[in-house]
C-alpha cells in the first residue's frame, strides 16, 4: 500500500470517529435536556400537590383552632413546612373587608403555595361558614315531648308542629303536623304525618348550667309579683344589679304567681316554679335574645305548677305605660332616646324552653312568638296563638341544641390556580 493510500484511510477513519463523537455528544445533550424536562415536570407536579396540601392544612387549623381569626389577622402567613423534597405554606385573607376578626361567619380566602426545586405554584379557594348541626327539635315552630291539644284557631308558619305523643285537634290548626298519633275532630290545614318517635330536646343538658350564670331577682322585690312596665336587660335591672350577660333568674315560691307584662326584655329569664305556682306572660311585651345566645325563657317546675303564655294585639307603647323602653342603657335596634313617644311590636323573638314534665302549659290569645316553643311535657293551644318559625336560629343555634361544631368549608367552583404571590 502506498503512502498516499495509507493517509487517505487514516483521514477516513478520523472523520468517522469525529462524526461518532459529535453524534455521541449530541445524544448526551438531548438526554440531559430530556432528563431536565422530566425533573422540571416532576417538580411542577409535586409543587402543585404541596400547594393543595397547604390548603388542606389551613382548613384543618381553621376548624380546630378557636383563635385562628385573631392569630392570622396579626400574622396572615403560616410558617413554611418541609414535606419531602419541597416546602409549602398558606395565607388567609378576608375577601370582604380584609379583617378576619370583623365577623365570626365571614368567608376567608385561602392561598396555598408549594415549592419543589425551581418550581413554585399557588392554589386558592374560598371557604364559607357552615352552621353547626342541630337537634331536629329546633326545626319546628312548636315541639312537645308529650301530648298537644289544640282547642281553637291557631297558626304555626315557617315550620311545623310536632308532638312526641298524641296531637288532638278540635279547632283549626294551620300547620304541618307530625306526631306519634293524631286525633282530629277539627280542621288541620297542612300535611299530617303519624307514627313518629319523640325527639331529644337537649344535646348535652347544658341548660342545667345556666342558673349558675344568672343574676338573681328576688321575687319579694317584684311589686305584686309582677315584672310590669320595666326595661330588663344587660344594662337595665330595676330590681338590683344589672347582668352584663343578660341572664336573670327568679325563683317563684310555692302557691305564688309571677306575671310578666307591658315590658321590654333583652336577654334570658330563668323561672323556677315552686309547688302549685304559676307563670303568666301576657299583654304587650317586647322580648328578644340577649348577648349570651340562649333561649329567651327557660322554665323549670315542681308539681302542680302552670305556665300560661298569651299576648296582645296592640304594640308596646311608651305613652300608655309612661316608661321609656329604649334608654341609653338598653337601645332598641341601635337607637336610644329619653322620651316616651315610641312604640314597639308586641312579640317574643327567640326560643322558649319549658324544661319540665310537671307543669301544665297553655298558649292562647295573641301569643306572638317568632321562634320556637319547646316543652318537655304536654301543651294546650287555645284560639289566637301564632308562632312564626325563625330559620335564622339554625345559623347560630344555642350550644344546648348543637350536635357538632360549626365549620368553614370550601365553596364549590372557587378552586383555582393563581400567580405565586411575592
Amino acid at each position: 500500500m502506498t503512502l498516499a493510500r495509507r493517509g487517505g484511510a487514516y483521514i477516513l477513519v478520523l472523520g468517522a470517529a469525529t462524526m461518532l463523537t459529535v453524534v455521541g455528544l449530541g445524544t448526551i445533550a438531548v438526554m440531559r435536556t430530556s432528563i431536565g424536562q422530566v425533573v422540571a415536570a416532576r417538580d411542577w407536579s409535586a409543587a402543585g400537590v404541596l400547594a393543595e396540601s397547604a390548603i388542606e392544612g389551613a382548613l384543618s387549623r381553621i376548624n380546630t383552632e378557636p383563635t385562628w381569626r385573631a392569630d392570622f389577622q396579626s400574622t396572615p402567613t403560616s410558617p413554611a413546612a418541609t414535606i419531602g423534597p419541597g416546602t409549602c405554606y398558606f395565607s388567609l385573607v378576608d375577601p370582604g373587608d380584609g379583617d378576619l376578626t370583623s365577623g365570626a361567619r365571614d368567608s376567608v380566602l385561602i392561598h396555598g403555595v408549594g415549592a419543589v426545586g425551581r418550581s413554585r405554584r399557588a392554589y386558592q379557594v374560598q371557604a364559607a361558614y357552615v352552621p353547626p348541626p342541630v337537634l331536629d327539635v329546633l326545626k319546628y315552630g312548636i315541639y312537645a315531648s308529650g301530648a298537644i291539644n289544640c282547642r281553637g284557631a291557631a297558626k304555626v308558619t315557617g315550620a311545623g308542629t310536632r308532638s312526641g305523643g298524641t296531637l288532638t285537634n278540635s279547632g283549626t290548626l294551620t300547620s304541618d303536623v307530625t306526631a306519634a298519633n293524631v286525633s282530629n275532630s277539627g280542621t288541620i290545614v297542612g300535611e299530617v304525618r303519624e307514627g313518629v318517635a319523640s325527639l331529644s330536646t337537649l344535646s348535652d343538658g347544658s341548660l342545667a348550667g345556666v342558673p349558675a350564670r344568672a343574676t338573681a331577682i328576688n321575687y319579694a322585690a317584684l311589686p305584686s309579683g309582677a315584672i310590669d312596665a320595666v326595661v330588663l336587660g344587660p344594662g337595665s335591672n330595676p330590681y338590683g344589679s344589672a347582668a352584663a350577660n343578660g341572664i336573670y333568674i327568679i325563683s317563684v315560691p310555692a302557691l305564688s304567681r309571677l306575671r310578666i307584662r307591658r315590658s321590654r326584655i333583652v336577654g334570658t329569664l330563668v323561672v323556677q316554679l315552686g309547688l302549685s305556682s304559676a307563670l303568666e306572660v301576657s299583654n304587650e311585651l317586647n322580648w328578644e335574645r340577649g348577648p349570651s345566645n340562649l333561649p329567651v325563657l327557660i322554665v323549670s317546675a315542681t308539681a302542680l305548677s302552670s305556665v300560661s303564655l298569651s299576648g296582645s294585639g296592640n304594640p308596646l307603647s311608651e305613652a300608655s305605660s309612661g316608661v321609656n323602653f329604649n334608654p341609653a342603657s338598653t337601645p332598641y335596634s341601635g337607637q336610644a332616646d329619653a322620651d316616651t313617644a315610641d312604640s314597639y311590636p308586641s312579640e317574643i323573638r327567640g326560643i322558649i324552653h319549658i324544661s319540665t314534665l310537671l307543669a301544665s302549659v297553655t298558649i292562647g290569645p295573641n301569643f306572638n312568638l317568632t321562634g320556637t316553643l319547646i316543652t318537655d311535657g304536654a301543651i294546650t293551644i287555645d284560639a289566637g296563638a301564632a308562632i312564626n318559625y325563625d330559620a335564622t336560629v339554625l345559623q347560630d343555634p344555642p350550644s344546648a341544641y348543637q350536635t357538632g361544631p360549626a365549620t368553614m368549608m370550601p365553596v364549590p367552583g372557587t378552586w383555582s390556580w393563581v400567580p405565586v404571590p411575592n
